[in-house]
């Protein structure tokens, strides 16, 4: 009872903020990249684009995922596929909280010699990320996206490990 009092009905919910009925998203999100283990913090573009299996804009979706950070001196491109589960809490609300994973592929470029040891050159990566996103549905056309909570790590020649905290916005289709 106490929780059914708690919920808010939904008249209450204006339409533009309903959940999403598209199986298709595409996200454009920006933020830092933030040094934990070894690695510079930087500047950090990111675009995902995925499709819900179950035809909706909840539920598992797979898809791509690519990074760019930037910083003087120093560039990073990501590429891979990525998952995700987007779970909607509220029945009537285009509220999502969606934890992910994404697998791929690193290149870093340097130029300063000031990262990986000193030595100028690219350097190949295998990279994986986790981490949990919100997103809230507008209008079943677009959303908005923070990313609270992101590991990203790089394991090669060299490992080092960063947490990125983004925010965005993007699509259904």
């Amino acid at each position: 009872m106490t929780l059914a009092l708690l919920a808010p009905r939904a008249e209450a919910i204006p339409s533009v903020l309903r959940p999403g009925t598209r199986p298709w998203m595409f996200t454009f999100a920006l933020g830092g990249g933030i040094n934990i283990i070894d690695a510079p913090s930087q500047f950090k573009l990111e675009q995902t684009i995925h499709y819900h299996f179950f035809g909706r804009t909840e539920g598992p979706a797979l898809g791509l995922y690519t990074d760019e950070s930037f910083r003087s001196n120093l560039f990073i491109f990501q590429v891979g596929p990525h998952f995700t589960y987007d779970i909607q809490p509220m029945r009537n609300l285009g509220f999502l909280i969606s934890p992910f994973v994404g697998l791929g592929y690193s290149v870093v470029a340097v130029s300063d010699g000031r990262f990986l040891g000193g030595r100028d050159n690219a350097y190949h990566f295998f990279n994986i990320k986790f981490g949990v996103q919100t997103k809230l549905v507008l209008g079943n056309r677009g959303f908005v996206t923070f990313q609270p909570f992101c590991f990203d790590l790089f394991a090669g020649d060299d490992f080092f490990m960063r947490f990125d905290l983004l925010v965005g916005g993007g699509v259904t289709f």
